[in-house]
This record gives C-alpha cells, sequence and structure tokens, in this order.
C-alpha cells in the first residue's frame, strides 16, 4: 500500500469509510510534512518516513488519547523536533492527551509532565 492508502486503512479499522477516510488520511500526512510521498510505496521511502506514516496513522480519527513508543526514534534531529512540535500543538489546540514513552530527552521540551523509569522502578517525576 502506498502511505495514504496505510493511513486510510488505519481510518477504515477505525470506522471511517470512503471519501472522509481520503480526507483525513491528506491531512495527517500533510502534517507529518509528507505530502509529496503520499503515493510512494514502503520500499521507495526512508526509514524516518516509514516512522512518519506510522505517527500519521496514530494522528488520524482525532483520538482523544495519543499513545506513542519511541516516536522519534528514526527521525533524524530536525524533522524529530517538527513531529514534537506537531504533537504539542495537537495537545494543545485540538484538547487531546499525549502519553510518550522514549528515550529521547528531547521530548522533554513538550512535555507537560515526565515520570523516570529505571530499572522497572519509577524514580520521580517532574511537572512542566
Amino acid at each position: 500500500m502506498t502511505c495514504i492508502e496505510n493511513v486510510e486503512y488505519a481510518l477504515n479499522l477505525k470506522g471511517f469509510k470512503g471519501s472522509a477516510a481520503h480526507r483525513e488520511a491528506v491531512r495527517v500526512i500533510d502534517a507529518v510534512g509528507l505530502a509529496d510521498h503520499a503515493d510512494f510505496l514502503p520500499r521507495d521511502i526512508s526509514g524516518g518516513q516509514k516512522q512518519r506514516v506510522a505517527i500519521a496513522r496514530a494522528l488520524a480519527g482525532r483520538s482523544p488519547v495519543l499513545l506513542a513508543d519511541e516516536p522519534t526514534a528514526n527521525l533524524d534531529s530536525v524533522t524529530a523536533h517538527a513531529i514534537l512540535e506537531l504533537f504539542r500543538q495537537l495537545v494543545r489546540q485540538e484538547e487531546r492527551a499525549l502519553l510518550i514513552v522514549t528515550h529521547d530527552h528531547q521530548v522533554r521540551s513538550i512535555a507537560d509532565r515526565t515520570l523516570l523509569i529505571q530499572d522497572g522502578r519509577l524514580c520521580g517525576g517532574q511537572d512542566g
């Protein structure tokens, strides 16, 4: 499937169909900076671009709670920063909750609250 079809498929599973699914897929593909790669197949895009398609799938459908596991892991620092800013914008403008699990300390820049877990134990937290 192409990038856009991949996101549309995820939307179909969430109950979005037809043109509504396509419009939402276009919106999130554009939001993650892949509008010019919407019709590309996975074999034709980089690992970071594949990561952004996965992020677009998560964003699609405007779920009130977003769960993100290492969302910046395969991204260069500029793209990672752009994705974190997109997350911050969505949380504030669309009143979504976002839970990120990561080793990337840059993520703290968008967090309202952080929790540190080390060796399976909660070691502390910080409100931002």
